[in-house]
């Protein structure tokens, strides 16, 4: 579980970069960004480019976040590619049923996230 608080925009986005990076080869990860003031869409680039990695690694992943974090998700575009909700622990039970990693869930293999901010659909 990777706890992420504060803003995530243009400025923390190398620092954010190199928080994620390490997790990207593990089977499941939960970003908690329950602990996020703003999530700017330079922050989105840098989840949806993390995303990415960890699916092409052939991980899933999770987010439980608040209001103004899922709606910057879904303003992105990126829920279509990941699990999003309220709850770590729903995130957490998500990411456990071996169901999602059948790929049985819409969102456990996505086939293309955008990883260029000009992608996303505002």
């Amino acid at each position: 579980m990777l706890h992420l608080q504060g803003e995530l925009d243009a400025e923390t986005r190398a620092r954010l970069r190199a928080d994620l990076h390490p997790a990207v080869g593990q089977s499941a990860v939960l970003l908690d960004l329950q602990g996020a003031s703003a999530l700017e869409p330079a922050g989105v680039e840098v989840l949806a480019r993390f995303i990415h990695d960890v699916h092409a690694a052939g991980g899933l992943a999770a987010v439980a976040g608040g209001p103004g974090v899922r709606r910057a998700l879904r303003a992105g575009g990126l829920d279509r590619h990941v699990f999003v909700t309220d709850s770590g622990a729903r995130a957490l039970s998500w990411l456990a049923d071996p169901a999602n990693r059948r790929g049985s869930h819409a969102r456990s293999r996505p086939s293309a996230i955008p990883t260029d901010a000009n992608e996303f659909s505002a």
